[in-house]
C-alpha cells in the first residue's frame, strides 16, 4: 500500500496539470510495470498450450495424408492436400470470414458431446462435384447457391474424411466421427457462442490445376475432455489404414486391369562402340549360343519365364517352359550375355 498517494501530492499534482507544468497524458507520474506483466485479452484467451496445438498437427497432417489418397481413389485422380496451420480463434471469427456461397458439413464426434464443422471452399467443391460425376473439372466453374443433390454429394464428400479422421485420431481415443448434416447457412450452425474458442485447423487442396483452402473447426468445449491426453509426453504416430473388404475387392479389380509391357529376349549381345559404327545391311551377329535354345520373357524389364519361340497360327508365339522365380539366377548358361561377333554380309 505505499504506492497509495497522500492528499497532498493529490493536490500538487493536480494543481501541475492545471498550470500546464504535467502532461495529463502523460505516463511520467505512474509506477512502471513489474517486469513479469504480461498482456492477457479476456475476450480471446489461450485454453490450448504450445504442446497440444504441435500434438493437433501432427494428427492433422496424418489426416492430410490419408484424405488425399482417398480422394485421389474416389475422383479417379491426383489429389494434394497440404497441411496449413492450426491455431484457436473464436467462434465469431470463423463465421465472420465465411463468404457466400457456403456449403459446411457438421460432423459429429462420438462419444464427445458437440459438433464440429468442416469447410471448402466453394470454388473447388463444385469441381469436386464435376468430378464425382465423371467430369473432368477443367471447365469454368460458375459458383452459386448449393442444390440439394450437390449438397449430398458433397455430404459423400465429407463422409470419406471421416474414415480418415478417425484413423488419424486413433491414438488419442475411438471417436465415431460422423457426418450429421449440411448446412448452406452459418447462422444455422450455433456450435458454441460467438466469443468461444475454437481449434482451427487449415488445409489446401489442389486438384490437377484448381486449388483451395479446407478449414475444419473443432469447438473447445468439444475437445476439452481429451485435451489432457494431447500433451507433448504423448506421441501421435501414423496410424496403420485398415482396408475394408469391398475396397480390397475394387482395388484388386483395377489392378487386374493395368496394362503391362512383355517381352521374349532370344540374347543379349555385348557391342563396343566402334562395332555398332561398323554395322551394315547384311551383317550377321553371332551369339554364341544355340538357336533352339530357350528365350526369356521379361514382365516390365523383370525375368519371370522362360520360353520356345515358334509359330502358332501363323503367328510369332511364345511356348512357355517354366517360372523364374523373383529375384531368382538363370542357371542356363546359354541365356547370359556373351560377346557378339559380325559376320560381315
Amino acid at each position: 500500500m505505499d504506492n497509495i498517494l497522500s492528499q497532498e501530492e493529490v493536490d500538487a499534482l493536480l494543481t501541475a496539470v492545471g498550470r500546464g507544468e504535467l502532461d495529463a497524458g502523460s505516463d511520467a507520474a505512474l509506477p512502471a510495470a513489474p517486469p513479469n506483466v504480461a498482456r492477457y485479452n479476456f475476450r480471446k484467451p489461450n485454453r490450448v498450450s504450445k504442446e497440444q496445438l504441435r500434438m493437433l498437427q501432427s494428427i492433422h497432417e496424418t489426416f492430410g495424408r490419408l484424405y488425399a489418397a482417398s480422394l485421389t481413389t474416389l475422383l479417379r485422380g491426383m489429389v494434394e492436400i497440404e497441411f496449413r496451420s492450426v491455431e484457436q480463434a473464436t467462434y465469431g471469427e470463423f463465421t465472420g470470414a465465411l463468404s457466400s456461397p457456403i456449403c459446411l458439413a457438421v460432423y459429429k464426434m462420438d462419444p464427445l458431446s458437440g459438433g464440429a464443422v468442416l469447410d471448402v471452399d466453394a470454388n473447388l467443391l463444385f469441381v469436386l462435384i464435376e468430378r464425382l460425376l465423371g467430369g473432368t473439372g477443367l471447365l469454368p466453374v460458375r459458383v452459386r447457391e448449393f442444390t440439394e443433390i450437390e449438397r449430398a454429394l458433397v455430404e459423400h464428400i465429407a463422409g470419406r474424411a471421416m474414415a480418415d479422421l478417425g484413423q488419424a485420431w486413433h491414438h488419442v481415443g475411438a471417436f465415431g466421427f460422423r457426418v450429421d448434416r449440411t448446412e448452406t447457412n452459418a447462422e444455422f450452425i450455433q456450435l458454441t457462442s460467438a466469443n468461444e474458442v475454437v481449434v482451427v485447423v487449415g488445409f489446401e487442396i489442389k486438384v490437377g490445376d484448381v486449388g483451395g483452402p479446407m478449414t475444419l473447426v473443432y469447438p473447445h468445449v468439444l475437445l476439452e475432455p481429451v485435451m489432457s491426453k494431447l500433451n507433448s509426453h504423448r506421441s501421435v504416430v501414423t496410424a496403420p489404414r485398415t482396408i475394408s473388404p469391398e475396397d480390397g475387392a475394387a482395388l484388386t479389380e483395377s489392378l487386374l486391369h493395368v496394362g503391362v509391357n512383355v517381352r521374349a529376349v532370344l540374347a543379349e549381345l555385348s557391342l563396343s562402340v566402334r562395332d555398332v559404327l561398323a554395322m551394315k545391311p547384311g551383317d550377321i551377329l553371332y551369339a554364341n549360343r544355340p538357336a533352339d535354345g530357350p528365350a526369356v520373357v521379361e514382365v516390365e524389364g523383370v525375368p519371370r519365364f522362360t520360353a520356345s519361340p515358334g509359330i502358332a497360327n501363323r503367328h510369332k508365339a511364345l511356348r512357355l517352359l517354366g517360372a523364374i522365380e523373383k529375384g531368382g539366377v538363370l542357371r542356363d548358361s546359354t541365356l547370359g550375355s556373351s560377346h557378339a561377333r559380325i559376320l560381315p554380309a
